[in-house]
């Protein structure tokens, strides 16, 4: 299994924003149609509790996706994430990609 970038284990896709980190700016997902690497990538940008249904963010997840960040609007405060928010996500993710 050959890599694509010899000095890189994964990649990184997200936004960027005004600031530095957190800037809730959504990723535009339907470039990685484009992506044919071989390197395995993270997924960051943006990702809020409503995109589990979104049918652009579920269509865009393939198998070289191997960890997403999810925003804050998944807090219950800084820091603590909501499991009952997020458990729609892993479920379209987990459908998207193996179909149940």
């Amino acid at each position: 299994y050959k890599r694509q970038f010899q000095f890189c284990d994964y990649l990184l896709f997200d936004t960027k924003g005004r600031d530095r980190g957190g800037n809730g700016e959504k990723f535009n997902w339907t470039i990685l149609n484009n992506y044919r690497g071989e390197t395995p990538f993270f997924l960051s940008g943006g990702i809020a509790p409503e995109d589990a249904g979104s049918s652009s963010f579920v269509s865009e997840i393939n198998s070289k996706l191997v960890a997403i960040d999810i925003n804050s609007k998944f807090e219950i405060k800084p820091g603590l994430k909501d499991v009952e928010l997020i458990k729609p996500i892993i479920t379209s993710m987990k459908y998207a990609r193996y179909g149940n």
